[in-house]
């Protein structure tokens, strides 16, 4: 084990709703890292559906694609470990999640422990909370992973260290607007 890991952080625009194309998006981007010796490619916060995908996650349909997708992407992305957000569950139990993937399986899922609930945040209302820590061993590394406001708060953090985790990877997203400062470009 060389104890050391190159990470790839994707920053991009993922649109709510357009799973097929988040789909291809993540999958090309993954490969293009890899092809770049990355050992590690982290996307964003429930980049597979886009953020924020509100009354979408009430949709049976909706979660079947987000199902298939996620299916697509552990099968076609090999050679690299691919870290990325999307719901995990059903209609009776929701988490928002990141699922961690590497040569054609699914090596663990982290479900977002703190959910927002205030200002333009509801995730209250679509996800449930979990409390189960995720640590990745990447090439010796042990990698906490943790999304969002989980990083805020000392139990989701506290408990990927006692999980054996010596640094954290966190999966952002928040939803935006371009304002009059976007405007004076």
């Amino acid at each position: 084990m060389s104890n050391s890991i190159l990470i790839s952080l994707i920053q991009d625009s993922f649109l709510v709703g357009d799973i097929q194309g988040n789909k291809e998006k993540i999958i090309r981007l993954a490969q293009k890292a890899r092809d770049n010796d990355a050992d590690l490619v982290v996307f964003p916060e429930l980049a597979l559906c886009g953020y924020p995908p509100e009354d979408l996650l009430l949709r049976p349909e909706f979660i079947q694609q987000i199902e298939a997708g996620v299916a697509d992407i552990v099968k076609q992305v090999n050679g690299i470990h691919v870290l990325f957000g999307a719901p995990n569950g059903d209609a009776s139990q929701l988490y928002n999640a990141a699922f961690w993937c590497h040569d054609g399986s699914i090596q663990g899922i982290y479900n977002k422990y703190i959910l927002p609930n205030y200002a333009v945040f509801d995730e209250k209302r679509y996800f449930s909370e979990a409390n189960q820590p995720l640590v990745m061993n990447i090439n010796g590394v042990s990698l906490g992973v943790s999304i969002c406001e989980d990083v805020w708060y000392e139990g989701p953090v506290a408990a990927a260290k006692q999980a054996g985790a010596v640094s954290l990877v966190t999966l952002n997203a928040s939803p935006f607007h371009l304002g009059k400062y976007a405007q004076r470009l």
